[in-house]
């Protein structure tokens, strides 16, 4: 090999080191730039992760605030108009109209519902402060019982002092007309009135059954004597049947009567005997002997036992037994359709109680009863129900028919602890007696 190969050779072989120490390097330095690329990468990432969390939590903290205070909002635009609706019914249906704007639902609904139908004042008194009471259970003593026309525009109130039906109009108070009582064969007061929507007007008396025509006051079901003091009675949905229970000397018995032909459909012993639980804080002696109440067409009898049980109204029959663990009852009321019982009275103990039941399981519908025992009665414009308690609170009040929590609504009867509340088809309007 000559002296200039060999110099090519070297001069190559230099150059090959150089380019391949070159190639390292230029690796070496692209694997640093490659890791310091990630690490600043990975620091970005996580100020941006960081960031993105600080940006929720601080959306998620305005949006609740929102929330807290569009709800703080709601409630007391809702609170406002309810205070107001007795006394600035204007300001109240404003206030109740953007209650319903800002979220419209079951509460701005019942605002407006509210403050269109609420009067602070009650309408009226009807009947004098002198009237006979007519003794309900045995021991609080309440005034004849109403009755409100079909159409809810008449109200019907029995005078036994008189002997009379006054007959007036709901909303001005102004007497229609008078309708004398028919002769009874048992010299008595009229316990109360039921108004049909065929027109026959139906007085239950402490012995006697007589149905007369709501317009004429003519005879039209002849006096039905009964066996026994009447102490409860209920009218079927299509009206041509009456259930009454009547107690002779401590064995009640459950009678239905076909209301056109005065037939008796039914007369068997009621499911218990009677009892006379001491009710409340006052310890009120009260004689239970059994309600009788109608889902639609459907008889049920509840008795002191804590028991109901349906029946068939044309035989008398036990078709089941709904429960046993009942509420000696006061007052026994199927409401929303049908689908919900009703039940007032009281514990074994002696304690005023109230709660619901699935009408078709008999479970209970609410987390705990309410303290409180008497009439029942529906107010569908507010999904609730309207008890009027002479035992425990003295006052009535009313109930969300869902949870069983009562509202603040109280209604005064103005003449002392309610015995008697009935309430017109459409709920608008209530009729309560006291037990002074």
């Amino acid at each position: 090999m000559t002296h200039g190969e060999q110099e090519f050779l070297q001069a190559s072989r230099e150059l090959s080191d150089r380019e391949r120490r070159s190639a390292d390097e230029h690796a070496a330095a692209q694997v640093h730039q490659n890791r310091r690329l990630r690490r600043v990468l990975a620091a970005t990432a996580l100020l941006l992760v960081v960031a993105l969390l600080a940006g929720a939590f601080a959306l998620q903290q305005r949006r609740k605030s929102d929330r807290n205070a569009a709800t703080a909002a709601q409630a007391r635009l809702l609170a406002d108009s309810r205070s107001l609706a007795s006394t600035e019914r204007d300001v109240a249906l404003l206030l109740a109209a953007e209650a319903a704007r800002r979220e419209p639902g079951v509460a701005s609904a019942d605002a407006l519902a509210t403050a269109l139908l609420t009067d602070g004042d009650f309408l009226r008194y009807e009947g004098a402060p002198d009237t006979p009471r007519a003794t309900l259970n045995g021991s609080l003593r309440a005034g004849d019982i109403p009755a409100f026309s079909p159409d809810g525009t008449q109200l019907a109130v029995p005078d036994s002092a008189a002997k009379i039906v006054r007959i007036v109009d709901v909303d001005t108070g102004d007497l229609q007309r008078e309708l004398p009582f028919p002769v009874f064969s048992y010299r008595s007061s009229v316990r109360g009135v039921e108004w049909l929507p065929d027109g026959l007007l139906v007085l239950f008396a402490a012995a006697d059954v007589v149905g007369i025509d709501a317009v004429t006051g003519a005879v039209r079901l002849p006096d039905q004597a009964q066996e026994g003091t009447l102490t409860s009675w209920a009218v079927s949905a299509d009206g041509p049947r009456a259930a009454l229970v009547n107690d002779s000397t401590g064995s009640p018995t459950v009678t239905v009567l076909d209301l056109n032909s005065g037939e008796v459909l039914v007369r068997a012993s009621a499911p218990c005997c009677t009892t006379a639980p001491p009710i409340g804080p006052g310890g009120v002696e009260t004689s239970i002997t059994g309600v009788v109440a109608w889902r639609g067409n459907d008889l049920y009898v509840a008795s002191g036992s804590g028991t109901i049980e349906q029946w068939d109204p044309d035989t008398g029959r036990r078709l089941r037994t709904l429960g046993s663990d009942f509420p000696a009852p006061v007052s026994v009321r199927f409401v929303d359709d049908g689908a919900t019982v009703v039940v007032s009275g009281a514990t074994a103990e002696g304690e005023a109680q109230l709660m619901a039941y699935d009408a078709d399981t008999g479970q209970a519908a609410w987390d705990a009863p309410q303290p409180v025992a008497g009439a029942i009665v529906e107010d569908p414009r507010h999904a609730a129900v309207i008890v009027a308690d002479p035992y425990a609170t003295g006052v009535l009040r009313r109930f969300d028919l869902a949870s069983g929590e009562p509202d603040a609504e109280r209604f005064d009867t103005q003449t002392g602890p309610p015995c008697v509340a009935v309430s017109s088809g459409d709920g608008r309007y209530l009729a309560a007696g006291s037990c002074s």
